[in-house]
C-alpha cells in the first residue's frame, strides 16, 4: 500500500503542477511558467517509469509515449531559457 501511495502522491503532484502552472501560462504567457508545466509533466512520465516495476508497462505504455512526445516537442522552451539567460 506504501509504494501504490507513493505513486498516487508524485502523480497528483504532477498533475497539480501541470495544471496550476498551464492556468498561470493562459493568464500570463513567459517562459518560466511554460518550463514549469514541463516539470509536472515530466515528473508524471518519470513517476511511470520509477514505479514500471509495480505498473504494468502494457497498460500505460501509450500514456507514457504520449507523454515522451510532448516533452521532445516542449524541448525547446529549456533551450530558449538558456539562448534568454
Amino acid at each position: 500500500a506504501t509504494q501504490a501511495t507513493a505513486i498516487n502522491a508524485a502523480r497528483h503532484c504532477g498533475i497539480r503542477i501541470v495544471h496550476k502552472h498551464e492556468q498561470c501560462y493562459g493568464e500570463n504567457p513567459c517562459l518560466t511558467t511554460l518550463k514549469r508545466v514541463t516539470d509536472g509533466i515530466s515528473l508524471i512520465r518519470h513517476t511511470f517509469c520509477f514505479f514500471d516495476y509495480i505498473v504494468s508497462k502494457d497498460s500505460n505504455e501509450q500514456l507514457r509515449t504520449e507523454l515522451k512526445l510532448l516533452l521532445r516537442e516542449l524541448s525547446w522552451v529549456q533551450i530558449a531559457i538558456k539562448l534568454k539567460t
